[in-house]
């Protein structure tokens, strides 16, 4: 198939241009960088989403193209990047593009919150794309996935070096509940909902949550991280009280770098989980749990990953 890939240089979105190229596919590989590092076998098309904003401005590149895929996404808000153009209005003018031209399928990237209780500027937009994407004729799938772990990724490093340290910070008590899936899974399962026909067909006109095998307090999560990481020594906890914690978000609102900010803690507070039924059946396998996040084999299940380790807690 011939791919129209946005955010191919981000995080998400360079798995998935390397899922897609290793599966015989060719790829249009759309990002702000032109070309994206380290990838030659993709064509590549320079497009930065705060400027894309209308159907007109994606009509070259959505040509003979069989499926789009769109993998853009910040966080935080910076610079000229915003909510409002790059979750919401450059998308919405991608797939209004695409369907004109005839695309036969489109795949969005949301996020786990992207729903009818949202409430943060990342999440509404989120929701606005889906909702807009779900209303056209064309099949469509949104894939809404919980954090997402793996190489490259700033959340990722943020977890490993906090989960190796003698005393790690948790907000409150830790019992905010998160699912995270490996990138690596992610994009396998975005690769079949793209690419094969009948499981594209079964999800066509849903929303997918995207989730490993089970829900995890930050306490579990960084537990069974610490354990996968090879670190002998138990994991032990320092609780920030949550009236700290609001302070320390305020203030992170006026640091560009900060992971936390209001928004991002109220999405923590608010949790991110669904049922795993929808990601086993795509991936026709269990996704690997945290104990197997530093495999190089998927696949692995968490009581097969619990009883060929011999570390403790």
């Amino acid at each position: 198939m011939r791919v129209l890939l946005t955010g191919a240089s981000g995080f998400i979105g360079g798995h998935l241009l390397r899922a897609l190229l290793d599966d015989g596919h060719r790829v249009v590989a759309v990002s702000r960088r032109n070309p994206v590092s380290g990838v030659w076998m993709a064509q590549h098309l320079a497009k930065d989403f705060s400027e894309a904003l209308t159907p007109a401005d994606w009509e070259g590149a959505v040509q003979d193209i069989d499926v789009v895929i769109n993998a853009v996404g910040v966080l935080r808000e910076h610079g000229s990047q915003r909510f409002e153009a790059l979750h919401h209005r450059a998308p919405a003018a991608l797939f209004e593009a695409a369907v004109a031209a005839g695309v036969k399928r489109i795949v969005q990237i949301s996020a786990l919150g992207a729903d009818d209780e949202a409430t943060t500027g990342y999440h509404l937009t989120k929701k606005a794309a889906d909702d807009f994407l779900l209303s056209l004729p064309v099949e469509s799938i949104v894939v809404q996935p919980s954090v997402v772990f793996g190489e490259g990724g700033a959340a990722t490093a943020m977890f490993t070096m906090q989960a190796r340290l003698p005393l790690i910070p948790l907000p409150g008590q830790g019992q905010q509940i998160v699912q995270p899936i490996h990138v690596d899974d992610l994009a396998d399962l975005v690769l079949a909902l793209a690419t094969r026909d009948g499981i594209a067909g079964r999800y066509a006109g849903h929303r997918v949550a995207a989730v490993g095998p089970e829900p995890l307090t930050m306490r579990e999560f960084y537990t069974r991280l610490r354990r996968a990481l090879g670190m002998a020594s138990p994991a032990r906890f320092l609780h920030i009280p949550m009236w700290y914690m609001g302070m320390m978000a305020q203030a992170g609102r006026w640091m560009p770098g900060s992971p936390l900010d209001p928004d991002t803690l109220s999405m923590l507070e608010r949790g991110s989980s669904a049922s795993v039924t929808d990601t086993e059946a795509i991936l026709g396998r269990r996704p690997r749990g945290v104990e197997s996040f530093f495999d190089s084999e998927p696949g692995q299940s968490d009581s097969d990953a619990n009883s060929s380790n011999t570390r403790t807690e």
